[in-house]
């Protein structure tokens, strides 16, 4: 194995250490519902990420990108996730939006659109806030509306938010 293989492996495997470890000092208490409030943490790496700079505009670019990751949900359920959003940023701060696509091992599926904001926090770090609202599901999912908030904070590719989502009142 080369240097540079061995370097990437030891790398890979802090990054999961990391991940394990944010996961387990989530709060628990119940799985995921579509009848009650529900709290949780996501840990995720974003794995793509596209910058467009304006021109003539000073440190103002749009930006793509897709981040997968593992949801922590209080209780102990854990789910898969993939996002793709986009953002607007002036010196590294402005409005995002996209999607998050959550898979349970039951088979069910929610996806959650999101809105939020960027701020930057330092040298490649980032802290954000938003809101999320369930646009389709599958399974205990299908027939959700479901709004909640979320906060977190990245540093370089990767990051954790704490989350919310309860029933939609209208």
């Amino acid at each position: 194995m080369s240097l540079v293989s061995e370097i990437r492996r030891r790398v890979l495997d802090r990054k999961l250490l990391v991940l394990i470890l944010v996961g387990l000092i989530a709060p628990q208490s119940e799985a995921l519902s579509q009848d009650s409030t529900t709290k949780g943490r996501d840990v995720f790496h974003c794995s793509e990420e596209h910058l467009v700079e304006i021109p003539d505009l000073d440190a103002q670019f749009l930006t793509l990108f897709v981040c997968s990751g593992l949801r922590f949900i209080d209780g102990g359920e854990v789910a898969s996730f993939q996002v793709y959003g986009g953002g607007d940023y002036a010196n590294g701060a402005g409005p995002e939006i996209g999607y998050q696509v959550v898979e349970f091992d039951d088979g069910s599926k929610i996806v959650l659109r999101f809105r939020g904001t960027r701020m930057p926090g330092g040298e490649a770090t980032g802290e954000f806030s938003g809101t999320f609202e369930s646009v389709s599901g599958v399974g205990r999912f299908a027939d959700s509306q479901l709004v909640g908030e979320y906060q977190g904070r990245s540093i370089g590719n990767d990051g954790f938010l704490d989350w919310t989502l309860k029933p939609k009142s209208d």
